[in-house]
This record gives structure tokens, C-alpha cells and sequence, in this order.
């Protein structure tokens, strides 16, 4: 609270006047960074026809307006210190998950071998795998940031979808 009140140049009482605990300031923070990030979305899913393009700035976005929440100290300070926002944010992270792979099954189109893949268990995949290497624990036992999991989850990611419209490159 301390470093937050210098920052913004205010004291902590006149902070407090505006939200009751440092857990509802977490909380603001985090739904006004989850309804930016889904407007981001939403802009560039409908301007850019290619699925490379969306997933790679929705990533991008994510990891530079985000840093605050997303750094390694700040998820294992939300997984540790506060599990009820924690759940929150993994329960919000696999419904714009299944926003991304609804979005990258229509602009595959029919030619692509994801369609023949029920939905609910091709989000079901991607979340759980994202749970299992986007936490503080995995991260910290193979020595990866933050931003080299994340880019190296978004091109897997990518090509998943670019092996299944029959592309060798990923980056076709």
C-alpha cells in the first residue's frame, strides 16, 4: 500500500477512502484490465482476418498492459494471498480462451481439421494445459518467464490450428 500510495501520489487514507481493502483494489484493478483486454479483443478480432495476427496482439497485449498482474511475484502473490480472485481470474481465463478458439475456428473455416473437434474439449485441452505451465511453480522449476512461456504457448497454439489447415509453416 505503501509503494501504491507513492506512486499515485496520494495517501493510503484517501486510497482507502475510495475502496474498503487492498483486496478490493486488486479486484478494480484486475476487472478494469479483463474489460480493456476484451475490447482490445474485440476490435482486433473483427478488423484482421488472420488468426496468427489476433492470437499474437491479444498475447502481446496481455503481456505488456498487464505486467502488473502478470508477473511472477504478482500470480503467486494472487494464488497464495487471495485463492477467491485467483479462481476468478482462471474461471474468466477459460471463457475468453473459448472467445479465442471460437474466433480461430471461424476464421479457419471449413477446411480445417479443428472443426471436427468438438469445441468443449478442444478449450477443455488448451485450458488445462495453460493451467499446468502459466503458474508461478512451473515456471519457477524450468528457470522460463512469464513472457517466454507465453510466446512459446502462443506459437503452439498457432501451430495447432496452422497443422490442421494442412500447412507445414506455422507461419503460412
Amino acid at each position: 500500500m505503501d509503494k501504491l500510495a507513492n506512486q499515485a501520489c496520494l495517501s493510503k487514507r484517501t486510497i482507502y477512502s475510495y475502496f474498503r481493502s487492498k483486496e478490493e483494489i486488486i479486484e478494480t484493478t484486475i476487472d478494469s484490465f479483463i474489460q480493456e483486454t476484451e475490447q482490445e479483443f474485440i476490435q482486433v478480432a473483427t478488423k484482421e482476418d488472420s488468426v496468427e495476427n489476433v492470437v499474437s496482439y491479444i498475447f502481446n497485449y496481455i503481456l505488456t498492459h498487464g505486467q502488473f498482474i502478470f508477473n511472477l511475484q504478482g500470480l503467486n502473490d494472487l494464488r497464495l494471498h487471495y485463492p477467491d480472485l485467483w479462481q476468478r481470474i482462471k474461471k474468466i481465463r477459460e471463457e475468453k480462451i473459448q472467445n479465442l478458439i471460437r474466433l480461430m475456428m471461424e476464421k479457419s473455416g471449413n477446411k480445417s481439421a479443428v472443426q471436427e473437434i468438438d469445441s468443449r474439449i478442444l478449450t477443455a485441452v488448451i485450458v488445462a494445459s495453460i493451467n499446468k505451465v502459466m503458474t508461478p511453480d512451473f515456471l519457477l522449476t524450468n528457470g522460463l518467464t512469464l513472457e517466454e512461456t507465453a510466446n512459446q504457448f502462443s506459437k503452439l497454439l498457432l501451430a495447432l490450428f496452422s497443422i490442421s489447415l494442412g500447412n507445414k509453416d506455422p507461419n503460412t
